[in-house]
């Protein structure tokens, strides 16, 4: 597989997975060493893993707080979020 679809894979990995995802669990999902695909991630996408899964986190907590009017993000268990004091952990 050439680089662009490794790093097509990883990326529906991490959008598939976003809430529990990391950079060695993608890495592990397309059988290639953690190192050796951060350093490809950030070539091909010109972002960082972490900087991809953070602004992806974001992303999706504007758009259901748009969505919702701001309902669900006072409810962490409707983001799956196993306690209230964790929801910062994830960003």
């Amino acid at each position: 597989m050439s680089w662009m679809e490794d790093t097509q894979k990883a990326i529906n990995y991490i959008e598939d997975n976003l809430l529990e995802v990391s950079a060695e669990g993608a890495a592990n999902y397309i059988y290639s060493s953690s190192d050796h695909f951060q350093r490809m991630f950030l070539i091909v996408t010109g972002f960082t893993v972490s900087e991809y899964i953070r602004n992806r986190k974001l992303s999706l907590a504007g758009h259901v707080r748009f969505i919702n009017n701001n309902q669900t993000m006072n409810k962490p268990e409707a983001r799956n979020h196993r306690q209230a004091n964790k929801k910062a952990y994830y960003f």
